[in-house]
């Protein structure tokens, strides 16, 4: 069975700047993931995000300093859907990948997860988020 590990320490865009944001301005969160001070089973849930009613995601940036090697990839969703953002992410090279066009408006707080397709214990990557927040009032 999956484990949840809630990283959201720092990453909480529940108050503060997020909120005081109009929707046609972008905000940036980045988290950096070092899997070899932690290994990280296939299938675990990694919270790295909170996200608020209002908060819509625009893009994701997958950016690897140091490659996994082998099959390594990763999924990022959320509470709802775990690969709505993202499916497998290639964490086998040095390189920066994106998605575009990842439009989705929470009605609801919920958080972004990054789940491992194989266990990682190597690679060493940031994820960023780029988004905007709406008064759904």
């Amino acid at each position: 069975m999956a484990t949840t590990h809630d990283w959201t320490g720092g990453n909480d865009i529940t108050g503060g700047v997020a909120q005081k944001h109009l929707s046609n301005e972008t905000v940036v969160y980045t988290t950096y993931i070092d899997a070899s001070a932690i290994t990280m089973a296939a299938s675990d849930v990694f919270q790295i995000f909170k996200v608020v009613a209002g908060f819509t995601p625009t893009r994701f940036v997958v950016n690897v300093a140091t490659a996994e090697g082998g099959g390594a990839t990763l999924d990022i969703g959320d509470g709802s859907s775990t690969a709505r953002y993202e499916t497998d992410a290639n964490l086998n090279s040095e390189a920066t990948t994106g998605t575009m066009d990842a439009y989705f408006v929470y009605t609801t707080a919920d958080t972004i997860d990054i789940i491992p397709n194989a266990e990682l214990d190597t690679a060493k990557f940031s994820v960023t988020m780029f988004g905007g927040y709406t008064d759904l009032s």
